[in-house]
């Protein structure tokens, strides 16, 4: 999906959104960090307050995006222990938002126990 990344549109997978929703599973931001030579801290931070409005297009749509400004926040606080090897922004954007994937996966992973 298309969301927000350092005030551009970037495609961004939903599935960690997806995944929490579904499986009711804390998210937890877990960040490596340099600390010196040969030294690394790991930071873990309070786990994300997803949406849960019962909307699942609109709650992945956020909490996805949530998740992106979550790593945002980090890119500022530690610039140069960003590195991301794909292109992240695409040169060619939607012009409508496609959520064919996502409601392909809500079907699957929300539909109901008695298979409706």
């Amino acid at each position: 999906m298309w969301a927000d990344f350092f005030g551009e549109k970037a495609p961004t997978t939903p599935a960690l959104a997806i995944l929490a929703m579904k499986t009711g599973a804390p998210v937890l931001p877990v960040f490596m960090i340099r600390d010196g030579y040969q030294r690394h801290r790991l930071l873990i931070k309070e786990p994300l307050e997803l949406v849960n409005t019962g909307n699942i297009k609109k709650d992945v749509e956020g909490n996805t995006q949530l998740i992106n400004h979550t790593l945002e926040r980090m890119v500022r606080q530690y610039p140069d222990h960003w590195f991301w090897v794909h292109r992240r922004w695409e040169r060619k954007r939607p012009d409508k938002f496609s959520l064919a994937k996502i409601k392909w996966a809500g079907y699957i992973l929300f539909r109901r126990k008695d298979g409706e």
